[in-house]
């Protein structure tokens, strides 16, 4: 019997409705927790003007609960490339957002660490986010584990670049074990143009928010058949349906 070299590629669809695999940017989700926000001013309603030596000489008022990171030489006088500000005339909802005008070329992300995540358990993370002449390498949001330092990286939201109105960006994870705070990161990466960020939420979520198979790539023979084990992340997720397709249905 002839044998033939084969890459499998599978898709995995979950039983939920309108979704992709989880962890993919702008899922729709069936299986989720009790939407409690976890982020402190996620929609940047709240601001004040005692602000801290980040913020010092870039906004006042500034946003509560937000940290600033701005490279030297990137963002702040005298080589000043980029405003940060709340702009009151473009939202999502509300009627405030986080803004990067960057005129020229800049690195620049405003921070939140949130403790009251739980190792072990999964989040959905949501962020809106809107551009206008974005260039360079984009816009976009990154997390990360931390204890009493940083543990490692979590997942980021894929990077916008040119002009597209206000777009759901979210990411699925489960807290590794060890960690006690999340860092996320709205984030222009080494580019120019405007990003707006708004009404960002982080939410227990009892969905799978990821999946490893035991192989991906093997040789069969024709009309021979192979067995596939996935692997889920959390083990315990309430909803483990899989539904297995083929983009080849020879």
């Amino acid at each position: 019997m002839r044998k033939v070299s084969m890459l499998v590629a599978v898709c995995l669809i979950f039983s939920l409705v309108g979704s992709y695999i989880p962890f993919y940017e702008n899922a729709i989700l069936k299986a989720e927790a009790a939407a409690v926000n976890q982020m402190t001013n996620g929609s940047f309603e709240q601001s004040t003007t005692t602000t801290d030596a980040a913020w010092s000489g870039v906004a006042s008022p500034v946003p509560v609960g937000w940290g600033l990171w701005i490279p030297t030489g990137s963002g702040k006088a005298p080589n000043k490339t980029v405003n940060v500000m709340l702009d009151r005339a473009t939202y999502h909802e509300g009627s405030k957002s986080i803004l990067f005008d960057a005129f020229a070329t800049s690195r620049v992300s405003v921070n939140q660490s949130v403790t009251t995540v739980t190792a072990g358990k999964s989040y959905r993370l949501k962020v809106w986010v809107k551009t206008e002449n974005v260039t360079g390498i984009g816009a976009y949001f990154r997390t990360q584990y931390y204890n009493t330092s940083k543990v490692g990286d979590g997942p980021a939201s894929a990077k916008l670049l040119g002009t597209k109105d206000w777009t759901l960006q979210q990411v699925f994870m489960t807290i590794p074990a060890g960690v006690t705070k999340l860092v996320i990161e709205p984030f222009l990466e080494t580019g120019k143009g405007k990003v707006w960020f708004d009404d960002i939420s982080l939410e227990e979520y009892n969905g799978i928010t990821g999946i490893v198979l035991d192989q991906t790539a093997f040789s069969m023979a024709k009309n021979a058949s192979v067995s596939i084990t996935p692997t889920l992340t959390p083990a315990n997720a309430a909803d483990q349906t899989v539904v297995w397709s083929s983009s080849d249905g020879q």
